[in-house]
């Protein structure tokens, strides 16, 4: 039987840093991830990413992969990406650190007001207009992972390590790579869970005319119809949160 130990993601990252940036693996080995867990759409975007690697260092990342998922299996609602950025790559970046957990545990308390929501909550919106690594979130999944949560950062590596955390720990939403004061965006993505399956994946959003949500009553036919620009929109309507639900005309 093989040996399914794994040693902390982070002592494989480092591994591969010896002759790499541990910026550029880091951003790298998070991009693989999100290509991963976007179904086959990302498959070009995945491909860029691992050229510049040799078979032993796609092993090593693989492993990498392996520990993070084993992680998130014993420590869910956990975020394991914010330490190693703060320790290894925030020095020089802005000095960039991310809010405590204890501190993201009393902000979620005081928003849901320490109780679970209520049926008629259970649709709001949880946001985070300068997510980081999803902390904010994913505490306030831990009182009910049952709301929509948005994050948003202007870091794209930010972004990254928020969908990350949102997808393998079954929270719907959505991410915004943006300037939350400028609200210039330049990259989108949805956490959708299978209806039958309940596994979830990414869906990046690709232009303006697509959806930003998809409601739960929704399919992903829906993103796929609208997504072709050849189809007709045959109705557009404002939901009571704000956001946009395009209903397609189906032909």
């Amino acid at each position: 039987m093989k040996n399914l130990s794994f040693e902390p993601f982070s002592a494989y990252l480092e591994e591969l840093s010896y002759t790499k940036s541990r910026f550029d693996v880091f951003d790298d080995f998070l991009t693989m991830m999100v290509c991963s867990l976007s179904m086959g759409r990302k498959e070009e975007e995945y491909l860029r990413t691992v050229k510049g690697y040799t078979k032993k260092e796609l092993d090593i990342f693989c492993k990498a992969f392996a520990s993070v998922i084993m992680q998130m299996e014993y420590r869910q609602l956990e975020d394991p990406f914010g330490d190693y950025f703060e320790e290894h790559l925030s020095n020089g970046r802005n000095g960039q650190f991310f809010t405590p957990i204890p501190v993201c545990e009393l902000m979620a308390n005081i928003v849901h007001g320490f109780n679970k929501a209520s049926e008629q909550d259970a649709q709001k919106t949880v946001s985070d207009p300068a997510c980081g690594s999803g902390r904010l979130l994913l505490a306030s999944a831990k009182i009910d992972r049952n709301r929509y949560f948005v994050g948003s950062d202007i870091s794209e590596t930010c972004c990254k390590m928020t969908l990350i955390n949102m997808c393998l720990n079954s929270i719907e939403g959505e991410v915004h790579h943006m300037d939350t004061l400028s609200l210039q965006t330049w990259r989108k993505w949805m956490v959708i869970i299978d209806k039958f399956t309940r596994i979830p994946y990414i869906y990046e959003v690709k232009k303006e005319s697509q959806v930003l949500r998809l409601c739960k009553e929704d399919s992903i036919m829906d993103a796929n119809i609208v997504n072709d620009e050849n189809k007709t929109i045959q109705r557009v309507k404002q939901t009571s949160n704000g956001f946009i639900r395009f209903t397609p005309k189906v032909p």
